[in-house]
């Protein structure tokens, strides 16, 4: 349909009601977009990721330099991010974070016990108590790793000040805790599942475990040295749009996370939830500004994945 075309269509109509033409005469045109760069994402960013988790794990197992239990700790969470991600395909959502905090903690005591000696040693004890652990206790092992990923991933992390890196692995291990321990959230879940209202959850989830398997491939490339295989980190904002851009904005309003809020007695939890629900409001605050962007101006956002396939 030409310009032209398209003009005396319109010429009668109102604002909103071009919007609704604008919009179906594009969504499957989008549509399509959408599904080449899905599988953009996934040649470029997914399938590489793995290839060289996969390659670089062989690599440590023939480096003699690399302490054997930081090799198997880094091969465990790839095996558990496997299972992760089998358990989100499932919806179970509580089972996949508990393994997503075993994973992280995996992930930290791997990379701390090949930096610091005093760390391994205290790692070779068994049986100690909370109180007696002063080099592996996680949060001693949060800090040590906050300061060491600049060096393990310069160009993920280069732009992130220490204070920002140790808030968000703080943050993110304290929310998967909430799911480990028969806490308020393990019930509200079970609610949500009872609902078939999993979907921004599970977003959330693979926002999760995405982020274990680039922070393990950070890892495994430091320590193999091995710079043939890379993957480029554009992908990885491409992956977020096409993630937020299926989250259904008019479904998850305010009202519809009441009904769930009201399951962790907000009169008794209050201060804590004000403080502790910010991840999940960003992500709802992206996903309806990314669908806004695409109902508000569609002919625009084809043209630019049309343009961003091209260069990529």
């Amino acid at each position: 349909m030409t310009d032209e075309q398209i003009k005396e269509i319109t010429k009668n109509l109102t604002e909103d009601q071009i919007k609704q033409l604008l919009k179906m005469l594009t969504e499957k045109d989008l549509n399509t977009l959408k599904e080449k760069l899905e599988k953009s994402v996934n040649n470029n960013f997914i399938i590489p990721l793995r290839k060289a988790n996969k390659q670089n794990i062989k690599l440590l197992y023939k480096n003699n330099d690399i302490r054997r239990e930081t090799t198997n700790l880094l091969n465990q969470s790839l095996i558990s991010i496997k299972n992760i991600h089998y358990l989100i395909s499932k919806k179970s959502l509580v089972d996949a974070n508990t393994l997503l905090r075993s994973c992280f903690e995996n992930i930290v005591m791997a990379m701390m016990i090949y930096f610091d000696d005093e760390t391994y040693n205290e790692f070779k004890i068994l049986g100690l108590k909370d109180e007696e652990r002063e080099y592996t206790n996680l949060s001693k092992l949060r800090n040590g790793l906050k300061k060491k990923l600049k060096t393990i991933s310069p160009e993920m992390f280069s732009e992130m000040n220490n204070r920002t890196i140790g808030h968000l692995l703080k943050e993110f291990y304290d929310k998967l805790c909430l799911y480990t321990h028969s806490t308020l959230v393990v019930n509200a879940m079970i609610e949500v599942g009872i609902n078939n209202d999993e979907d921004l959850f599970i977003s959330i989830n693979k926002v999760n475990v995405y982020f274990l398997e680039i922070l393990v491939y950070a890892c495994l490339k430091y320590l193999s040295k091995n710079e043939e295989m890379s993957i480029d980190i554009t992908y990885i904002l491409f992956g977020m749009f096409l993630m937020l851009s299926r989250i259904d904005k008019d479904k998850y309003s305010d009202e519809y996370m009441k009904r769930y809020n009201d399951l962790l007695h907000p009169d008794i939890n209050g201060e804590y939830f004000k403080k502790n629900t910010q991840d999940i409001i960003e992500i709802q605050k992206m996903a309806k500004e990314v669908n806004q962007a695409i109902e508000d101006n569609p002919v625009a956002i084809i043209n630019l994945l049309t343009e961003l396939l091209k260069e990529f």
